[in-house]
């Protein structure tokens, strides 16, 4: 599933307090990142002058070069300091998984705001959440998608080799595709 704009304001707002997950929530939000790649960025990694963020990722040590949205990038200056180093240090410190990871702290930040708990079985003893971190890249490339960013540029954003594995990322709007067909001419009859 992807999260509603308003589901992340509510994230955004729970974090308010605590500057790493905002940054963790912004950069999956308005980057695409996955949690271990949002929580491993270094200063280093952003550019301000360029405007964007520059780094390879965890999972496939392919570089990214992703621009900065304005909202994530003011957070950033408001963040910055004369120190390098990472972004979020105290969570890059903690694994993803496990009883307290990482993905379990996002899940706690959820369940405090009210966004639902649902999950789904993987066809083994585990169950898997429906909305989690990654969801938020998920919300990324669906919303570019329904903004008519081409699956060539979102491709390039959140760094997929294949147009398969984007299409599972994307999620049409209901409004995106109802303009689709409004562009079908009218035919008397």
């Amino acid at each position: 599933k992807v999260f509603t704009p308003t589901q992340v304001q509510m994230l955004l707002k729970e974090t308010a307090q605590a500057p790493e997950w905002k940054t963790a929530v912004l950069l999956g939000y308005y980057g695409g990142l996955r949690l271990g790649d949002a929580v491993e960025r270094n200063w280093q990694d952003v550019d301000f002058v360029e405007h964007r963020l520059t780094f390879k990722m965890r999972k496939t040590g392919a570089a990214l070069e992703i621009p900065l949205h304005p909202v994530l990038e003011k957070h950033l200056e408001h963040l910055a300091g004369d120190q390098g180093g990472p972004l979020c240090p105290a969570l890059a410190a903690i694994p993803i998984g496990g009883r307290s990871g990482l993905s379990k702290q996002f899940l706690a930040i959820m369940r405090r705001v009210g966004i639902s708990q649902e999950s789904v079985e993987t066809g083994g003893q585990r169950q898997l959440s429906t909305l989690s971190f990654h969801s938020l890249r998920k919300t990324f490339n669906s919303a570019l998608h329904n903004k008519g960013v081409s699956q060539e540029i979102r491709k390039k954003l959140t760094g997929h080799k294949s147009n398969a594995v984007n299409d599972r990322y994307t999620k049409s709007e209901l409004h995106t595709l109802r303009d689709a067909v409004i562009m079908l001419p009218k035919l008397s009859t």
